[in-house]
């Protein structure tokens, strides 16, 4: 028999939290996937931004500030993976690439005239 679950932040299952540990225990072994970690981008304050340079799993993408009428790249080393929408407004969660894995590592790229936040949800491979 197998038994999953999650772990959340202050105990709440809520599908705009994301899982801290997922756990699984199979005939009584029991495993963990890595945790995910959060990291926010500011928009404005480079072209370029690693967020990590390890092959990892990216999850979801949240607005945390407005961006302004410059769109962001999410990229696999220089490959484009996904571009996140002009003025995307505050609480815009995008999930296309959740469960994408990336290769090489993980960027973000901006304009040099970006505003904006976004946090991503991603952890190692």
């Amino acid at each position: 028999m197998a038994t999953t679950g999650k772990i959340y932040f202050n105990g709440v299952d809520a599908n705009s939290l994301p899982a801290v540990v997922e756990v699984a225990v199979t005939g009584g072994a029991l495993s963990m996937t890595p945790p995910w970690t959060l990291t926010e981008v500011n928009l404005a304050t480079a072209v370029s931004q690693t967020v990590t340079a390890a092959p990892c799993i990216v999850g979801k993408i949240w607005v945390t500030v407005a961006m302004n009428a410059y769109a962001a790249t999410i990229n696999d080393d220089t490959t484009l993976r996904y571009t996140v929408p002009l003025s995307s407004a505050l609480s815009t969660v995008f999930t296309v690439l959740e469960g994408s894995a990336f290769l090489t590592s993980l960027k973000v790229g901006s304009n040099a005239s970006s505003t904006g936040k976004i946090t991503i949800q991603w952890r190692a491979a």
